[in-house]
């Protein structure tokens, strides 16, 4: 008689949930020691990287560079997985934004490939690394955009290639165009998120109201200048209306 114990699901979360992963989050596959590219019994999973599909964002986790990709099967070698294997490679379609966890410190080739519904990719780590084709849009954008969040130290070192393009101009039958790329600072997402309730004011103020103006008015003062001009639709209104 087998004996009995938790069912491997419940394992599973158990695991996850020691290793301090969220609710629901699984190891991402990784290329085994003498994949080929063809030997699928050399796919494993990590225990250092997760990945979590959350709706239409995918959420992506662990410590340190994520796992190189590369090349689907035909130049496969060890520790290249292959894009096409990448675990919600399937789900691709879903997929409308990733969210890249402050542990991450480096994307690597084609980590994230062919999201053609993605409009935003979002990076946490106020210093992490893309290598050129970190994000490979052979496929193009539905949408015809993509925003990437991120933190202006990242941006500053941000390779002038880390989006791959197809250099395509009109739908093909497996291809889109390519979206035009924009960027949002997390820092300027921040101050207005923190600031939220002073954007919508009507023009007469109480006391309250005028010191969290001020307050943030304080702060706008003080940040990077390319910041302030993202804040320029408010900052003739918002600010001067109690000033």
């Amino acid at each position: 008689m087998l004996p009995s114990g938790p069912p491997l699901v419940e394992k599973y979360a158990t695991a996850s949930n020691l290793r301090g992963w969220p609710k629901g989050a699984k190891g991402i596959n990784i290329a085994l020691p003498g994949f080929t590219g063809s030997n699928m019994d050399r796919i494993g999973t990590s225990d250092t990287f997760w990945y979590l599909l959350d709706g239409s964002t995918l959420k992506l986790g662990g410590d340190g560079a994520f796992p190189y990709t590369g090349y689907d099967s035909s130049s496969a070698t060890d520790h290249n997985l292959g894009f096409s294997h990448a675990s919600w490679y399937d789900n691709r379609a879903s997929i409308t934004s990733v969210d890249v966890a402050e542990g991450i410190t480096k994307l690597d080739y084609l980590n994230l490939t062919n999201l053609y519904n993605c409009d935003d990719i979002y990076l946490r780590n106020p210093e992490i690394e893309l290598v050129s084709g970190a994000v490979c849009g052979y496929t193009g954008d539905v949408n015809g955009k993509l925003t990437l969040h991120l933190y202006k130290s990242a941006y500053d070192k941000l390779p002038s290639g880390w989006y791959t393009r197809n250099n395509v101009t009109s739908k093909t039958a497996s291809q889109y165009p390519d979206p035009t790329l924009s960027y949002s600072f997390l820092e300027v997402e921040a101050f207005e998120s923190k600031y939220a309730a002073i954007w919508n004011l009507s023009v007469s103020l109480n006391d309250d109201q005028k010191e969290t103006v001020k307050a943030a008015y304080s702060e706008y003062q003080k940040m990077d200048a390319l910041f302030q001009n993202s804040f320029r639709f408010f900052a003739a209104s918002s600010f001067t209306t109690c000033m």
